[in-house]
């Protein structure tokens, strides 16, 4: 006997060691760590998710921006080369109709030369033309920016235009019109036979 302490066969308590155990994790400790992982991973994919999400909504805000861009530079380009005779100022000079609904629907229209608005294919392309700009709707009744077309000394009464959608992404128009002498910008443009100077 020594010291007292050990019992019969066994080791004192002192010296017990974990030799030939060996060592490992717990199932409550796989457990938790497994409840991290899923968390973590849950967080990395909802990330992931979110930034692709946002990056096709500005893709698509950046396109619908990008279209509208292109309408304004034809609109530019289409009343720089606006037309204006004084044989005939009643057929050469600017029309408006101030339209309101949902989006602002102004309808403009001037006589204008070049390739603006028009079809690839149209024969108009190569002179002077009556070129109306409006917002109209769709087959599912979203409105739209629609062009027409005429050649400028044509009887008016007599056509039968059908006009075509230049922008499903441009859903209105509101023109204004300076007025060098007041030095504001106006709505209303009633000098149908003649053209403003800025609009």
């Amino acid at each position: 006997m020594e010291g007292g302490n050990a019992v019969k066969g066994r080791q004192p308590a002192a010296i017990i060691t974990n030799q030939g155990l060996t060592p490992g994790f717990t199932l409550l400790e796989l457990l938790v760590a497994l409840a991290i992982l899923s968390a973590a991973l849950t967080v990395i994919t909802a990330t992931f998710v979110t930034a692709v999400n946002a990056w096709k909504r500005g893709s698509a805000f950046l396109e619908e921006l990008h279209h509208g861009e292109i309408v304004m530079n034809q609109l530019v380009t289409a009343l720089r080369s606006a037309a204006y005779f004084t044989t005939k100022p009643s057929k050469y000079g600017m029309r408006f109709t101030d339209n309101a609904g949902r989006y602002p629907a102004d309808t403009i229209s001037w006589v204008c030369s070049g390739e603006a608005f028009l079809p690839p294919d149209s024969p108009l392309a190569g002179g002077l033309h009556r070129l109306v700009l409006e917002i109209g709707t769709d087959d599912a009744g979203d409105p739209v920016m629609k062009a027409l077309a005429y050649p400028p000394l044509v009887d008016e009464e007599e056509l039968d235009l059908e006009s075509w959608t230049v922008s499903d992404e441009v859903r209105g128009l509101d023109v204004r019109f300076y007025n060098p002498e007041d030095e504001i910008w106006e709505e209303d443009w009633e000098k149908t036979n003649s053209l403003p100077r800025l609009v």
